[in-house]
This record gives C-alpha cells, sequence and structure tokens, in this order.
C-alpha cells in the first residue's frame, strides 16, 4: 500500500496490478463496474491519491506523469484506465 512517505512510481504499479486488472475485465464488461478486486487493487497502490498534494497524504503527481499512468493501466482494463480518469478528475 502506497502511504504519504512513499514515493509511487506509478508506471511500475499499474504493470505490478496488471494481471488483477485483466483477470477481472470480463466480469467488469458483464456487471458495467469494475469488481471490487480490481477497485481494491488499483486503491492499494495508491491510484486514487495520484493527484492529492504531498501534505494531504497523496502523490502530488503532474498530468503528463497521470496520463501515462492511464495509458499503462489501459493496457490491462481499459475500464480501469476509465475509472481513475474519472476518480482524478474531481481531485485535480
Amino acid at each position: 500500500m502506497t502511504t504519504a512517505t512513499t514515493l509511487m512510481d506509478p508506471l511500475a504499479e499499474a504493470a505490478r496490478i496488471g494481471p488483477t486488472l485483466r483477470r477481472n475485465a470480463a466480469q467488469a464488461d458483464r456487471d458495467g463496474r469494475l469488481p471490487a478486486e480490481a477497485v481494491q487493487a488499483l486503491h492499494d497502490a495508491g491510484f486514487f491519491r495520484l493527484y492529492v498534494p504531498h501534505s494531504l497524504g497523496g502523490a502530488e503527481l503532474d498530468p503528463l506523469t497521470y496520463a501515462r499512468a492511464q495509458q499503462e493501466l489501459a493496457r490491462h482494463d481499459p475500464a480501469a484506465a476509465w475509472v481513475l480518469q474519472a476518480a482524478g478528475s474531481g481531485a485535480w
């Protein structure tokens, strides 16, 4: 799990959780939402805190690196990348 004191490499984290996302992609398509396992993997890896400032426990990621992280997630499951975009737009 990523914390405020842990530096996150979003591309490496996306590759690390990629198998979990791929494993759940078909169910996400059937259900019209990400399965809990995929959401938990995104959460545990710190993806929902990428735009959050360091002072609030986030990664304070720049938009270009954020986009690259979305691209890497999309290689494994496009729906997961879309969820990251939707969640991040509010934080940004």
